[in-house]
Protein backbone atom coordinates (compact mmCIF):
# COMPACT_ATOMS: atom_id res chain seq x y z
CA UNK A 1 0.00 0.00 0.00
CA UNK A 2 1.20 3.15 -0.87
CA UNK A 3 2.09 6.06 1.86
CA UNK A 4 -0.83 9.02 1.44
CA UNK A 5 2.12 11.31 3.35
CA UNK A 6 2.96 13.07 0.63
CA UNK A 7 -0.12 13.72 -0.65
CA UNK A 8 -1.26 14.96 2.55
CA UNK A 9 1.67 17.20 3.04
CA UNK A 10 1.60 18.98 0.06
CA UNK A 11 -2.16 19.76 0.77
CA UNK A 12 -1.14 20.75 3.92
CA UNK A 13 1.24 23.14 2.51
CA UNK A 14 -0.69 24.15 -0.37
CA UNK A 15 -3.80 24.79 2.23
CA UNK A 16 -1.29 26.92 4.85
CA UNK A 17 -0.01 29.15 1.89
CA UNK A 18 -3.54 29.93 0.44
CA UNK A 19 -5.07 30.80 3.67
CA UNK A 20 -1.85 33.09 4.84
CA UNK A 21 -2.34 34.97 1.30
CA UNK A 22 -6.05 35.32 1.92
CA UNK A 23 -5.44 36.57 5.58
CA UNK A 24 -2.45 39.07 3.81
CA UNK A 25 -4.83 40.39 1.50
CA UNK A 26 -7.94 41.02 3.40
CA UNK A 27 -6.07 42.91 6.44
CA UNK A 28 -6.02 46.80 6.92
CA UNK A 29 -4.18 49.08 5.70
CA UNK A 30 -1.17 47.28 5.19
CA UNK A 31 -3.60 44.94 3.23
CA UNK A 32 -4.37 47.65 1.06
CA UNK A 33 -0.69 48.21 0.09
CA UNK A 34 -0.16 44.45 -0.53
CA UNK A 35 -3.58 44.38 -2.55
CA UNK A 36 -2.07 47.21 -4.99
CA UNK A 37 1.45 45.65 -5.41
CA UNK A 38 -0.01 42.65 -6.19
CA UNK A 39 -2.53 44.07 -8.67
CA UNK A 40 0.54 45.91 -9.98
CA UNK A 41 2.48 42.61 -10.60
CA UNK A 42 -0.48 41.03 -12.37
CA UNK A 43 -0.78 44.06 -14.89
CA UNK A 44 2.80 43.65 -15.28
CA UNK A 45 2.57 39.73 -15.97
CA UNK A 46 -0.37 40.23 -18.07
CA UNK A 47 1.80 42.89 -20.04
CA UNK A 48 4.41 40.52 -20.41
CA UNK A 49 2.65 37.83 -21.40
CA UNK A 50 1.05 39.56 -24.24
CA UNK A 51 4.37 40.98 -25.58
CA UNK A 52 5.47 37.46 -25.79
CA UNK A 53 2.34 36.38 -27.63
CA UNK A 54 2.12 38.80 -29.74
CA UNK A 55 6.20 38.37 -30.99
CA UNK A 56 5.25 34.47 -31.02
CA UNK A 57 2.95 35.33 -33.38
CA UNK A 58 4.82 37.57 -35.40
CA UNK A 59 7.59 34.55 -35.28
CA UNK A 60 4.96 32.19 -36.91
CA UNK A 61 3.71 34.32 -39.47
CA UNK A 62 7.38 34.91 -40.61
CA UNK A 63 8.14 30.82 -40.82
CA UNK A 64 4.88 30.53 -41.99
CA UNK A 65 5.88 33.17 -45.00
CA UNK A 66 9.07 31.43 -45.55
CA UNK A 67 7.88 27.87 -45.82
CA UNK A 68 5.29 29.14 -48.59
CA UNK A 69 7.59 30.51 -50.34
CA UNK A 70 10.26 27.36 -50.42
CA UNK A 71 7.19 25.67 -51.34
CA UNK A 72 6.75 27.64 -54.68
CA UNK A 73 10.37 26.86 -55.34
Amino acid sequence: MKSRFPYLAAGLLLGATVGALTALLFTTEKGKEMQKQAGDVTKQLKNDLADRIDSLKNTIEEKMKSGEKLKEK
